[in-house]
Formats: C-alpha cells, structure tokens, sequence
C-alpha cells in the first residue's frame, strides 16, 4: 500500500534529527544560563537602589524599576525553554493520572502538539511587531528611551525557542507511546503461549 523507505534514509533523517535536537538542547541551556544572568543583574540593581536611596545618595536609581519590568519578561523567555525541556513547570495531572501509561503519552504527544502550535503563533506575532518597532523607530516614552523593539526582542526568540521545544517533548512522547505499543504486543503474545 505504502512506498517502501530505503533504510538508509531512515538513518539519516533520524541522525539529522538527533543532531537539531542537541543544537536547540544547546541553545536552551544557553539562553538559560543567561537568563541567570539577568535575574542576577535584577536583583543588583534593585540592592544598589535600595541601598543608594537608604544610605549612600538619599535618592534612588529613577531608571531600576524601567530595567527590573525588562529583566523580567527577558529572564522569563530566556528560561521557559529549559524550564520545559526538563519538566520544571506546573503541571496538573490530576486527570492524567488515571490513565494508563500509553494513553498518558498520547495525551501529552496532543498537549505538546497544541503547545507547539500556540508558541509558533505567538512566534509570528511577535515577530511582525518588533519588526513593526524596529522600521518605525519607535521609543518607549520612558526614562531610558530605549527603542521600543529592544524589550519585545525576546518574544520571538523565547517562543521559537519553546516551539521547537515542544516538537522534541512531542516526539519524545510519540516514541514513549511506540514503545509501550510495543510493549504491549510482547505481552500478549507471551500470553497466548
């Protein structure tokens, strides 16, 4: 019914899909270690302002909290695809937990298809709005004036990034699935012994 696929392709279609899953795996600690970065930076800026206002000048930093708001959304998406690669969020399985193990997988496979799907249009979005920002010349009406592309920047960045994340969770469940399917027909044919 099907053309059947040379081995060989299948080899290297999955060695070319091992070696994209390190590079974005390489990428998300990257960006993680950086988003470590910036919560440090954070929380010395705002130390340096509370110190200056209380003990040094007697008046604060006025541009700590413009930089603190930035820092946040940046630490945020900087983080969130590691955060998802090794299963650090909330999750609520109170549902999930009643069900089998391969049903499990499906489940997640689905969630993380979806997940997929919603970070690739926030993707675009954010895309065609700092590059919006960026060809009008925009500045935040704020002290530091900053362009107004320079904190949208990482929208596009951190969901692309959460995107190709939850293609690998996807398939990294698939394969679960497969494997339990597997599993399954070797029991029932001990069975029938």
């Amino acid at each position: 019914m099907f053309p059947s696929i040379s081995p060989v392709y299948c080899e290297l279609v999955m060695k070319l899909v091992w070696q994209l899953s390190r590079a974005i795996e390489y990428v998300t600690g990257i960006m993680a270690y950086m988003g470590g970065i910036v919560i440090a930076f954070m929380v010395g800026m705002v130390c340096w302002d509370i110190l200056s206002r209380k003990i040094v000048f007697g008046h604060g930093v006025p541009w700590t909290l413009e930089v603190v708001e930035y820092g946040l959304l940046w630490f945020t998406l900087l983080c969130a695809a590691w955060v998802l690669k090794n299963d650090r969020h909330v999750r609520i399985d109170i549902l999930l937990a009643h069900f089998s193990s391969r049903k499990q997988s499906i489940l997640n496979m689905f969630t993380s298809i979806v997940c997929a799907l919603a970070c690739l249009a926030v993707t675009w979005y954010g895309a065609a709005v700092v590059h919006r920002f960026f060809v009008s010349g925009e500045l935040m009406p704020t002290i530091l004036m900053v362009p107004k592309y320079v904190p949208y920047l990482i929208i596009p960045v951190g969901f692309a990034l959460l995107f190709l994340q939850f293609l690998l969770k996807a398939g990294q469940y698939g394969a679960q699935w497969r494997k339990r399917a597997d599993d399954v027909d070797v029991f029932a044919s001990d069975e029938g012994r």
